[in-house]
């Protein structure tokens, strides 16, 4: 993203950069960055002509430009992936993905994690942990069905986005279980698919 003759954060206005990440991902932004863009702006050596207010929005403009670029470059990419993805599945354009992987410490402190990409791009405020409440020691496919059941009885009850399709980190056990809980919720329009 920063190129053009950027060397750290502190040579060029971030103010950009920091409203445009507070729009887009509410995103944290930590102190040195927020007291970078409230400091004045050092002139690189060939922009030594232009007046003040001219060389910030100069860069402050290229800054979000670059910006822009390099989304709609990654957003090309994974969409790409994605229709070669949905090809292969013979399934519609997976916009929305959720997935799924269970974990535990030698069958105790047992938790779950979804993880959400939309158009290929994470989706940090829509990532969940859960904490497994129904089940004792390492039983995966009981985990899976408690989370999914969980997390589909609230989209349903809620009427949340539905992902187009789920991907449980696991084989035929973790997509049966996920499968069964789907179909006890009457949802059929989800694909489902398990990695193994």
């Amino acid at each position: 993203i920063f190129r053009n003759g950027f060397v750290s954060y502190k040579d060029f206005p971030i103010s950009g950069l920091i409203s445009y990440l507070m729009d887009e991902e509410n995103l944290f932004i930590n102190e040195d960055l927020y007291r970078a863009s409230h400091q004045n702006i050092i002139r690189k050596r060939d922009d030594s002509s232009l007046p003040r207010e001219n060389f910030k929005i100069r860069h402050t403009n290229l800054t979000s430009d670059n910006i822009q670029k390099e989304r709609l470059i990654k957003i090309s990419k994974t969409t790409k992936t994605l229709e070669e993805l949905a090809s292969l599945l013979n399934i519609k354009y997976p916009r929305v993905i959720e997935l799924f992987d269970n974990s535990n410490i030698q069958g105790a402190s047992s938790v779950s994690a979804m993880v959400t990409y939309i158009d290929g791009m994470p989706s940090y405020k829509d990532y969940r942990k859960y904490k497994i409440k129904t089940i004792e020691g390492a039983d995966d496919y009981h985990t899976m069905q408690e989370v999914s059941r969980r997390r589909y009885t609230r989209v349903l009850k809620e009427n949340l986005r539905k992902p187009n399709l789920i991907i449980a980190d696991g084989g035929k056990t973790q997509v049966k279980a996920i499968q069964e809980v789907l179909d006890e919720l009457g949802i059929k329009d989800i694909n489902l698919i398990g990695l193994v």
